[in-house]
């Protein structure tokens, strides 16, 4: 028997081997096709370890597999040393074998390797920073969405679409790889995007997704801002209200109830009781407050309303 250990002193070198090696596979991931010279074909990784480590493995005929469940305990035969993997060939034998004891911390270390814990969100400038080729998660707003196209990557046309979400920090461009590209996402959509990686084009930093991605639409989080109300529209009793921001002017919905809230916090003695809510809005415009905005919606009042006309 050989073990992982002497398999990865002999780094470098690529050859068939004879010798058993008794491991157990602790993951694996589900088959991928690629093309290759217009043919499409299967592979499939997984992750083999013993007492002495663990080592990526990796087939090109994954009926060998078939057979095969996490966690079983193996003995292989007639199989290729790569310098980083295990290669199982049509040649390969895979026996089935007794259960083979492993440290859990072994066989821990073997399962992040091939899959990766999921990268909590990171702003936008730290992702940018970020090594090529690193796993990110970003979570922003959608900005911008061009167009499915066609390209040719890895011997095949696949599908690929932009789209650019946006953080309080900064944008970044992310790239909907095959079926991604067909995913229901908007201009507006707040989301989040898991274990996407970094690439650069053009001298610009950017984020693709891989095998691994997820995106997911949620909600927006409740956002605290400070703002002028400078004019105001009444749509179905919903309040548009016209604010800036800063140097941007943005546009806002806030209730009825919110409104009232709004103008009650300067207190009723500076209003004629008989005033309706819009004639008493009037009266203040310019005001400045401080609201809670989710989704481009006034859900909260923080502090009372300011003016310099009363």
């Amino acid at each position: 028997m050989i073990t992982i250990a002497k398999i990865k002193e002999m780094r470098g070198k690529s050859q068939p081997f004879e010798l058993p090696l008794k491991c157990v596979v602790p993951s694996m991931l589900p088959p991928t096709t690629y093309n290759k010279d217009g043919v499409e074909k299967k592979m499939q990784n997984f992750v083999l370890c013993d007492s002495t480590g663990f080592m990526k493995a990796v087939t090109f005929d994954v009926s060998k597999t078939e057979h095969v469940k996490e966690n079983a305990t193996v003995i292989l035969k007639n199989y290729i040393t790569k310098p980083d993997s295990i290669i199982i060939t049509s040649k390969t034998k895979i026996y089935r074998a007794p259960t083979m004891a492993i440290d859990d911390t072994v066989l821990r270390e073997a399962v992040n390797y091939l899959r990766p814990p999921t990268p909590p969100p990171s702003d936008i400038p730290t992702v940018k920073k970020s090594p090529i080729k690193s796993m990110q998660s970003i979570t922003g707003k959608v900005i911008r969405d061009e167009a499915p196209r066609q390209v040719f990557a890895r011997g095949s046309n696949v599908q690929v679409r932009t789209v650019v979400i946006e953080d309080k920090t900064d944008n970044i461009k992310l790239s909907l790889w095959k079926d991604f590209a067909t995913h229901q996402l908007k201009p507006g959509d707040f989301v989040t995007a898991e274990n996407v990686v970094t690439t650069e084009y053009q001298n610009e930093r950017q984020v693709s997704t891989t095998s691994r991605t997820k995106i997911k639409i949620s909600t927006p989080p409740n956002e605290d801002m400070p703002l002028t109300i400078i004019a105001f529209d009444v749509e179905d009793e919903t309040y548009q209200l016209l604010c800036q921001v800063d140097e941007d002017i943005n546009t806002y919905e806030a209730t009825a109830e919110i409104m009232n809230t709004m103008l009650a916090s300067l207190g009723e003695e500076y209003f004629d009781e008989t005033l309706s809510m819009e004639d008493r809005l009037m009266q203040v415009l310019p005001a400045t407050i401080n609201i809670k905005v989710c989704a481009g919606k006034v859900v909260a009042i923080n502090g009372n309303l300011s003016t310099a006309n009363l």
